[in-house]
């Protein structure tokens, strides 16, 4: 398996295995994917991650207790690797991992590095709903 899959994956896993069938759908980065949801408004999480981060990986923990709660069925989290698309992070003016950006369609809305604590987290994707 491709070790940069990793974390997203098993993020996925636990949102999939944990969540009801009104969870937050969580992908892979990709620009037409991130494109098309900005332009139907949606709330977006950005998810800069790396594999080794042990950061990443305590906000993957916090991110998977949310996720499936009904609140947050419409939010879209993209799963974007540090270590692999840099051309994509460095467009979002990231400058390390476990960087957590949300959006409200083309806006901005809030951006949280290395944070790993429940409430932080929770505002962050409840500012992409709003």
């Amino acid at each position: 398996m491709n070790p940069n899959l990793v974390a997203p994956i098993a993020l996925v896993a636990a949102v999939a295995t944990l969540a009801p069938v009104h969870a937050a759908t969580v992908q892979p980065f990709s620009a037409a994917a991130f494109d098309a949801a900005q332009k139907l408004g949606r709330p977006i999480l950005v998810d800069v991650y790396a594999d080794w981060c042990p950061v990443c990986r305590a906000q993957h923990e916090v991110l998977s207790q949310l996720l499936p709660r009904p609140e947050f069925r419409n939010l879209t989290v993209f799963s974007l690797n540090f270590d692999t698309q840099k051309d994509a992070w460095s467009k979002f003016g990231v400058h390390r991992q476990s960087t957590l950006i949300a959006y409200r369609g083309r806006n901005e809305v809030g951006r949280s590095i290395a944070a790993t604590d429940n409430a932080t987290i929770e505002n962050l994707l409840r500012a992409s709903m709003r």
